[in-house]
């Protein structure tokens, strides 16, 4: 019982998890902390071609480190619980 639980828990978080490429504006806004704005910056952004990776957003207005923490949880479905994924290296922006 306690695999089948297991299982099901696995499918669902990798269920959840949405491709930042093809993510709507709704998909944004489910993220804590972005709203209508935020999420039509964002989309803008992707639009323009210079989203290469998740962090990238970092360049969008109104996107500090914390939300696009929430964002990279997501949409990864990676956890900040550990350092190592809270961490954003900031150093290879201007």
């Amino acid at each position: 019982m306690s695999k089948l639980i297991f299982i099901l828990l696995l499918l669902f978080t990798s269920l959840s998890a949405f491709d930042i490429n093809q993510a709507s504006a709704d998909d944004f806004m489910e993220v804590k902390g972005v709203g209508v704005k935020t999420a039509e910056r964002i989309i803008e952004y992707r639009n323009s071609g210079n989203l290469n990776s998740i962090d990238d957003l970092i360049n969008v207005k109104g996107i500090g480190k914390k939300k696009l923490a929430n964002i990279k949880e997501y949409f990864d479905g990676e956890s900040s619980d550990s350092e190592e994924d809270s961490v954003i290296d900031l150093t290879k922006y201007d």
